[in-house]
């Protein structure tokens, strides 16, 4: 259970960090920006940003 724990916190981190950037600013830290600077996917990124709004 340790390891799903650390990986929990390790998302929870990659998300703060997304919407950090994105809110200071959107128009240089696009989805594309974001992804090449973490080493995800573009689709992730939106999952992230999408899920915040719900």
């Amino acid at each position: 259970m340790e390891a799903d724990e650390l990986a929990a916190s390790y998302r929870a981190e990659r998300d703060r960090i997304i919407h950090r950037l994105r809110d200071e600013d959107p128009a240089r830290w696009t989805y594309a920006a974001l992804a090449r600077a973490l080493g995800v996917s573009r689709e992730l990124i939106a999952l992230v940003t999408r899920r915040r709004s719900d």
